[in-house]
């Protein structure tokens, strides 16, 4: 599984990776962690067919650039951009310490908390992913021999 995270907290960084780790058994992570790194890697990859992620995991607040240590709240931006640059399609996770009550098109949210793992939230999250992706094989198949 190939999952993109933007996040700038190392601490809750390194807990997502260790409890996706948990898991996830083939996984392959790729990070951003600013929101015009984000953004720029995204228009980067517009109109490439190569893209290959299953996931995107985004914080709510985080420094516009790299050397900024006022935190803006970018997942709006980060998620708007991510559709319409890389994929309408992948599923897009918010995770953040605060509640994200922001009006956009996002599949899933988990609340952060440095004490409690991620651990079931994500699984609920792969779990769902793995069901639709099979639903759709599975719908691509019975096309296939129903021709």
């Amino acid at each position: 599984m190939n999952i993109l995270i933007v996040e700038d907290d190392d601490y809750k960084y390194e807990n997502m990776i260790r409890d996706l780790k948990a898991i996830v058994e083939d996984l392959n992570i790729f990070r951003l962690n600013n929101c015009m790194d984000a953004l720029m890697y995204f228009r980067s990859l517009k109109n490439n067919s190569d893209n290959d992620y299953d996931l995107l995991i985004t914080d709510n607040y985080m420094p516009l650039r790299k050397d900024s240590f006022d935190l803006v709240q970018s997942a709006i931006y980060i998620i708007n951009s991510f559709k319409n640059d890389v994929s309408e399609s992948v599923p897009i996770c918010v995770c953040s310490s605060d509640k994200f009550n922001v009006k956009c098109d996002y599949d899933y949210s988990v609340l952060y908390e440095p004490t409690k793992s991620l651990q079931e939230d994500f699984s609920k999250i792969i779990d769902d992913i793995n069901r639709k992706e099979n639903d759709l094989k599975d719908e691509k198949i019975l096309k296939i021999y129903t021709k």
